[in-house]
């Protein structure tokens, strides 16, 4: 806490450990304010602990506290993909029967916390249509029925040269770099970059991504689609995390280095 109240108002006392809190800024109450002083400084408080009350709520339901952010903190574009150990999103024919989906793999966990940090899905034109708004069916596992809801709740662009428009969707054709960029002061949480495999090369050439988080499935294919293909720099990175399952999935979360 800030201060503690007492008698004559607030009272100095330790102050608090640094978080997350985006803004960087702590209110310090003068000594012996007058009552009315004192009820407008409870009242401008009281939204901020309800924020860290629900934070500490997604911890407990194990989202990372800092899923939670204001619009004062810079978004981010995270790149979220499967792929193989030898470097393919999918097979010579599009498979992806190679990816583990199940508890063991821990892909609940991993999904939970980009679907609790973004707000906005970027898709090319080729991957929106196959899954830009696809439904599981009514007997699918509950668990993905939640998991696209939370999706489909999401705002969403296409990149593309040949759709013009869409009913769900924001499409974007040109001047690829500035729209992004304006996108990113918007307020809002990080951005999902889904795909596909031209649109990542797209954002690699042009610097947009800034994080990469990249689940590592025990699987060779030898030939298939690329995750990098016609990348034209250097790319530096720096790792940030490594998460392991008894599936064999590993779990790689880097940052780019600008």
């Amino acid at each position: 806490m800030v201060g503690e109240v007492g008698t004559t108002g607030f009272e100095p006392a330790t102050p608090c450990t640094p978080c997350k809190c985006a803004t960087g800024l702590r209110y310090v109450p003068r000594k012996r304010e007058r009552e009315t002083e004192r009820e407008r400084v409870y009242s401008a408080l009281f939204p901020f602990l309800f924020l860290f009350y629900w934070a500490a709520n997604l911890r407990k339901n194990h989202y990372p506290a800092d899923s939670f952010i204001l619009i004062t903190s810079m978004r981010k574009i995270i790149l979220d993909l499967a792929v193989t150990l030898d470097g393919f999103i999918e097979g010579p024919n599009g498979e992806i029967d190679w990816c583990i989906i199940d508890d063991a793999s821990g892909s609940d966990d991993f999904l939970g916390d980009l679907l609790a940090e973004t707000d906005t899905i970027f898709y090319g034109r080729i991957s929106y249509d196959m899954w830009g708004n696809w439904q599981p069916d009514e007997n699918a596992d509950p668990a993905m029925k939640k998991a696209y809801h939370a999706i489909h709740s999401k705002k969403k662009y296409v990149f593309s040269s040949t759709k013009t428009s869409d009913q769900h969707a924001v499409v974007i054709g040109s001047e690829i770099k500035e729209r992004v960029e304006q996108i990113l002061k918007e307020p809002g949480k990080s951005i999902w970059l889904y795909g596909g495999g031209k649109l990542i090369t797209t954002f690699m050439n042009l610097g947009l991504i800034d994080e990469f988080r990249l689940a590592v499935h025990p699987v060779i294919l030898g030939e298939g689609k690329p995750l990098f293909n016609e990348i034209r720099n250097r790319v530096n990175l720096k790792l940030l995390s490594v998460k392991s399952s008894s599936s064999g999935v590993t779990v790689l979360i880097y940052e780019r280095i600008k």
